[in-house]
């Protein structure tokens, strides 16, 4: 009967939180605006990857023609990027540039990994009144080498800190844009949001770790076990509700064994290690 109950949580949260296409998903643009800003700041002089482009144009946040440019600068960079192509047409579908809009989310079609978002998206193009483009099967492809390595050194940045920081969660937003099924990323950024009492966020995390882990059973449960404890806190919408204990967290080759997850009847919560960088072929 709990296994079953554990199940529904998943599948409800899944479907409850998943991001809509009305507004831009980039790297934490609300949040998290204060860390972008911080990132940037030692870019002077050097030669900007499309990351770097996409967060300039987070950072304006303002769907002026700056961000528009940095978005375009992004893909001029990599024409593979796809979270640029879809800020590009948040931008213009809020301008009513319908034509551009569709043109630009076809593009995030075509190259992004992201399968929620790709489902938001194609209903866009149908409610702009275009046609989604065909899957070319890109999407199903491996992430590059170059990807994997950016994604997993982002991560890496955001375990050194291990502070909880602003700084920390933005390392593993990126990460997630770069690679949407980061599994060890989602995780370590839901137990941030758990850690700040937001819920919500940290359940969408926790239950997109679950939808991509290939992690041992043991790690899995308890991470279910939370996830069934942030269910019923977010529809109870009840703080006081917060268990006393921390749940799994993320731990570095020299961090102390993490305590028990709410409900656990296991004697540790193993985290994610630090990640190995994958050799460009």
């Amino acid at each position: 009967m709990k296994n079953n109950f554990i199940l529904i949580v998943l599948i409800t949260g899944l479907l409850a939180f998943t991001p809509t296409y009305a507004g831009a998903q980039p790297i934490s643009r609300n949040k998290e605006n204060a860390a972008t800003q911080e990132l940037i700041q030692n870019q002077t002089g050097k030669q900007l990857t499309a990351l770097d482009w996409y967060n300039r144009g987070v950072a304006l946040n303002n769907n002026s023609d700056q961000e528009l440019a940095c978005y375009q600068k992004a893909v001029a960079v990599d024409p593979t990027f796809a979270p640029a192509y879809y800020n590009m047409g948040i931008i213009y579908m809020k301008r009513d540039q319908n034509a551009q809009a569709i043109s630009s989310f076809n593009q995030f079609l075509k190259y992004s990994h992201d399968q929620a978002k790709r489902q938001d998206v194609t209903k866009a193009i149908t409610d702009l009144g275009g046609e989604p483009a065909p899957e070319s099967g890109t999407q199903n492809q491996p992430l590059s080498g170059d990807l994997k390595q950016q994604a997993i050194r982002l991560y890496n940045a955001g375990i050194a800190l291990n502070n909880n920081s602003d700084e920390e969660m933005q390392y593993y937003l990126q990460a997630i844009v770069l690679d949407p099924g980061f599994a060890a990323a989602h995780m370590n950024l839901g137990l941030l949001y758990y850690h700040r009492k937001d819920y919500k966020d940290a359940l969408t995390e926790l239950t997109k770790y679950m939808e991509y882990t290939n992690d041992p059973p043991q790690q899995r449960n308890q991470v279910l076990n939370l996830i069934e404890w942030l269910y019923v806190a977010v529809k109870t919408s009840s703080p006081a509700a917060a268990p006393q204990q921390q749940p799994v967290s993320q731990q570095t080759p020299a961090a102390p064994a993490p305590q028990q997850a709410p409900g656990s009847t296991n004697s540790a919560a193993p985290g994610p290690q630090q990640m190995q960088e994958v050799p460009l072929q």
